[in-house]
This record gives C-alpha cells, structure tokens and sequence, in this order.
C-alpha cells in the first residue's frame, strides 16, 4: 500500500482546551491531556522562552507588515508553495495538489465510516475515563465503532520527556493497521482536532487562511502527516516573524512530531463504564467538541472544490445534478463538463404550459450558455415511481413545452430533453429479453414518450441499482455487484450475462423495442391530452 493524502473533512478549528496563560503566549489545545510533570516542563520552557529567547519580540501588532514579504498573497503563496525536494527543502507543490492526490480505496473506505461514526456517537455521555477526560470518551466511542466495522483501531497515549530543548508531554489519538498488499502494514493516523495543533498567538491574517485549508480531522499515513507538519512549522515561523517573534520550542517541528510519533501505548478497549453521570465541567469541551465535529461532517464541500475534483481527478466527463441551482452551474465553469439540469417535480405542470417552459429557459439556461456546457435537461426525476397522477399527466406536455422553448431560443440542436426513470417502470426485467413496462402505463405513457424521443432525438433515461435486486440466492452479490461471477443465462437470447446492470440496461431495450414497434404500427398521432383522459 503506497502512502496516500490525507483525507480533509473540512470545518473551522477550534482550540477548546487551552489554558488561558498558554494561548495567550502561542498555546494550543494539544496540552489537554499533560502530566503534571509534562505541565512543569512546558512552564519552564515558556518562562525560559520569553525571560532568553524573545528579546527582540518587541511588536505585538496582528497584522501582516508593509514589507510585501508577508501579506497575504505572499504567505499564503510561499506556504501553499510546500512539497519537499530531496534535500527537504520547501518546494513548488501547491495545497490543493497535496489534498487532492489520488487517495486510495481503502483510506476513502475509512475516511466514509469515520464520518459516519462521529454522526452516531451520543451526547449523552457516559464517563469511560477518569477525570479529566480530555476528549478521551469521543476517542474511545470512535475506536470502539471502527472495531465494530471491522477495523484494526485502537486509542494510542503517547508519553515523552523533555531533553531541555522539546517540553515533554502527552497525546492521545486514534490509529488504524491495514495489511497492505506485499504482507506488511500501513498505519494511519486519526487526529480529531487536527487545526487546534497549529493556533498561535497573534498569527496574521495570511496565516490564519493557511490555518483554515488545513483538514479539520486529519486521516492519513504517517508520512503525509510529517509533511503537512513541516509545512505548518514553516508558515508558524513565517507568521511570527511578522510581530518580529521567534519559534517558540512548542511549535518547533520536533515537538509537533513527537505527538504522533512518540513510542505510545495502544488501547483496544475502553475502561469499565461509570454508573455516575459525568459532571458538566469534566464533560463541558468534549460536547462541544463532538457538535462541532459533528458540523464538521454534515457541511459539504464548496461547489466549487467539488467541480474542480470532479474535473481533476475523474475520469466523468457528465454530471446530473436535480434541479438547477445556479451556484452549482457556475462552479462547473471552465471545467469542460457537460451538465444535465433538473425541472424540479414541483415545477413539471407549470413548464407544461409554454410560456411557463421559455421563462424557465430564459432564467436556468440563457444565462450560462455557452460558457457552460449542458447538454440535457430533464423534466422532473422518477415521476412514475411518485405516484402523482397530476404530474404523470403533465410529463409529456412538460417535455414537448420544453424542448420547444429550447428550439425557440435556438438551443434545440445543442441542450435535449428527457425526464429520468426508476427501474420500476418494467413489470417484468427477468429476463432480459422478456422485459415489458407496466400496463396501462405502456401504451398511454411510454409509447408517446419514446416517439418524442425519436422525434426530438433526445435519450430515453434509466436509473439502475443493481443492489436494489439483491436476493438470497447464492452468488447473486457478485452477480449484481460487478465482480467475478458465473453469470445468468438469458435462455431465449442464448446470452449470458455477468452483470445484473447489463442485464436491467437490456430489459430496458425489449420494453423500449416492443412499444415502438407498437406505435408505428398501430398508434399514429395519440395527442399527449389523451394522457390525462385516461388516468382520469
């Protein structure tokens, strides 16, 4: 398993454990968990550092300096600059690139069930540490839900001593041992208040927009984890130099990697439960921790971080998104990716009205065109499987009012129509062959849709979930999940097919096939307000 970026689930940074002497002189929330003896080393080397080692911190303005050399563009440019050559010297290598590495299956995996876990842990605690407890329940809930996933997760303590030059001190996160393919071992490292790590005093404006790209919960390998390290030392220094302040000990790289790197003892299960409620100042941090982590999770990614890693590093050349957000359609400006916008089902019979669908052209399409590439828009999203006659009867008079507002505006050519279908619009898709839609809905509803496709040539369009046809039969996982399988033979056809998404594409196309043989045959012009006729 080659070393992989660490995964960043974005959220601002909290630092809820600093003391207040501490945060004041450039202190952290990584002192939570200190010995006392640890608590003495670092008073020491704090008096130290600001009796010896500070005299020439003789500013204590915020902000960046005059000079040109550390303004915002500057820093946030020479810091985002990092990657590190042979030599380790800082190198060209931008901050989104480090992000957005290839990240492998098995950390994408971890990072997905992490998210989920934070979601599910209760605020309700109860005490699984003695007090303190310094976010050491939120830890245990995490390891313990990880195991439960089948993971090999467990708390790990770091304990260091201080040689005069790095003040001792303690830690505690969470890691995870994955076999990797050669026989060996990755571990990855979870760091639930990964940004607390690098809050410093007084730290200028560059600095702080830095501080904010950084992963709210840092989950990756070991050595991302020192670059990133690196990286923060070197724009700490940056940002201190401003208020002409050296780098105090507990911000040098050794003590930051001593955090994680620190030989540490690894807890596979929690201490036995407390029958006491924890009182409210031993438990005060970790709740509102947890909540804002929990934020953390829930809050997407910018549209416009999404769209630059869809064009980035995928291969999807298409994106469907479900109505036509206009923050959304922007973002995927200058990505050379064609986009298909929704009529939202609430909106389908107005737009069947044609004055309705030009409006609806003009303010959702006119105005990203042509920068903007979309190349379909569909009228409203598995409108069958709803249920709702009303809208089932206005889907083709919506249809047809669109694309004629399409061919009104010149656009006909360019943007086609269509409306996205469930799978459960077949009564019969076993097998593939026999496939047939549901009845009264064949004739009266798809026939004169698959004839406005031919006419508008504009795709008919299916959403398939193999999983959705999972059934107990020995084998029929592989079967619908794209693995190796021995396949389903479809006895009239005499194919066989290893892919239940092949075999639901092809049950589509004998539905497809028989109706529109039907309606050249026998149909003719059916007017679409037939529809209504009929349902009614």
């Amino acid at each position: 398993m080659s070393s992989q970026a660490p995964v960043a689930i974005d959220g601002g940074g909290m630092n809820l454990l600093a003391n207040n002497w501490l945060q004041r002189f450039g202190g952290g929330g990584e002192f939570s968990s200190r010995s006392a003896g640890s608590e003495l080393d670092l008073a020491v080397m704090v008096s130290d550092f600001f009796e010896i080692g500070s005299a020439v911190a003789d500013s204590w303005c915020s902000c960046d300096s005059d000079s040109g050399l550390s303004d915002l563009a500057y820093l946030t440019d020479r810091i985002s600059r990092f990657g590190l050559d042979e030599c380790g010297e800082l190198d060209d290598y931008s901050l989104l690139q480090f992000y957005n590495r290839s990240v492998d299956q098995y950390e994408r995996d971890l990072m997905m069930v992490i998210k989920s876990s934070i979601l599910s842990i209760s605020e309700t605690w109860q005490v699984e540490k003695p007090d303190p407890c310094n976010a050491s329940c939120i830890l245990y809930s995490l390891v313990k839900l990880l195991q439960s996933s089948g993971y090999d997760a467990a708390l790990c303590a770091t304990k260091w001593q201080g040689d005069g030059k790095v003040p001792g001190g303690e830690h505690e996160f969470v890691d995870v041992i994955a076999q990797d393919n050669n026989g060996g071992t990755e571990r990855y490292i979870i760091d639930i208040d990964f940004r607390s790590h690098f809050q410093i005093a007084r730290a200028v404006k560059s600095y702080n927009a830095v501080l904010s790209s950084l992963p709210a919960i840092y989950v990756g390998t070991v050595p991302n984890l020192k670059q990133l390290l690196q990286i923060m030392v070197e724009a700490s220094r940056y940002s201190l130099e401003q208020n002409s302040m050296p780098l105090p000990p507990w911000r040098a790289l050794p003590y930051l990697e001593a955090k994680w790197e620190s030989p540490c003892e690894r807890i596979v299960s929690s201490p036995p439960h407390s029958h006491t409620a924890p009182s409210s100042l031993s438990h005060l941090h970790c709740i509102a921790l947890l909540q804002r982590l929990k934020s953390f999770v829930r809050q997407p990614p910018p549209q416009s971080q999404v769209a630059a890693f869809i064009r980035d590093k995928t291969t999807f050349e298409n994106v469907k998104i479900f109505d036509a957000n206009s923050a959304i359609i922007t973002a995927f400006a200058a990505t050379n990716i064609s986009l298909t916008i929704t009529v939202p089902n609430d909106a389908v019979p107005s737009v069947a009205k044609p004055a309705s669908a030009l409006a609806w052209v003009a303010a959702n399409v006119l105005p990203y065109h042509p920068a903007i590439r979309i190349r379909c828009i569909l009228v409203g999203n598995e409108i069958l499987a709803v249920g709702d006659r009303n809208l089932v009867a206005h889907l083709l008079p919506a249809m047809t009012s669109v694309h004629a507002a399409l061919e009104s505006s010149g656009l006909a050519a360019e943007i086609q129509v269509s409306t996205l279908h469930s799978l459960g619009i077949l009564s019969v898709s076993d097998p593939p062959s026999s496939g047939r839609f549901r009845r009264v809905y064949d004739r009266v509803i798809f026939a004169p849709i698959l004839e406005f496709h031919r006419r508008s040539n504009s795709p008919f369009m299916i959403c398939p979930y193999p999983y959705f046809g999972l059934s107990d039969e020995a084998g029929d996982g592989y079967y619908a999940l794209f693995r190796q399988n021995g396949g389903v033979l479809d006895r009239k056809t005499e194919m066989k097919y290893t892919s239940m998404f092949a075999a639901q594409l092809d049950a589509v196309y004998s539905a497809m096939g028989m109706w529109i043989l039907w309606w050249r045959r026998w149909a003719g012009p059916l007017e679409a307000t037939r529809i209504r006729w009929v349902l009614e």
